[in-house]
């Protein structure tokens, strides 16, 4: 895949910028089927690097099905050549010196929801020591993909 991050622009108090994601040489949809999850963020970040409340935003590319396969949910991923776009746009928030767009892929996010709802309906029987480290190895496999830190400049405020 490719990753264009648009500088951040700051008009009447709001921050907006752009990411596109265009899946250029998988050769299928992108991610392939219903796991991994894509997730693409930003958010306004403080001079200290935290997260400021309220100013995150997601685009979640995937294929998203319920957890015993029957239902399609949504299907957000990208076929071969085209892209995704994530448009930014909040409040600038007080305190706020970057934008921040991350890409996260969380390769097992189908199993992550599949052994949560196992859990959260006590099916996991005599599995659910199992099931459970299955759902903290899960969870733990996620990576970033791409994390780019742009300054939020005075003279757009």
């Amino acid at each position: 895949v490719t990753i264009d991050v648009k500088p951040a622009r700051i008009q009447s108090g709001v921050v907006s910028a752009t990411l596109a994601i265009k899946n250029t040489g998988t050769g299928h949809h992108f991610p392939t089927y219903v796991t991994p999850r894509v997730v693409a963020e930003a958010y306004q970040e403080s001079a200290e690097g935290r997260m400021l409340k309220g100013t995150q935003r997601e685009y979640i590319i995937a294929r998203q099905v319920s957890p015993d396969l029957s239902e399609e949910i949504a299907d957000t991923r990208i076929a071969p050549d085209e892209q995704a776009v994530f448009d930014y746009r909040a409040p600038l928030k007080t305190g706020a010196v970057t934008l921040v767009f991350r890409v996260r892929v969380e390769p097992d996010a189908f199993y992550t929801g599949f052994y949560r709802s196992l859990l959260a309906a006590k099916q996991a029987g005599k599995g659910e020591k199992l099931i459970r480290q299955a759902l903290r190895d899960s969870t733990a496999s996620a990576f970033t993909l791409h994390l780019q830190r742009s300054p939020l400049q005075a003279a757009d405020r």
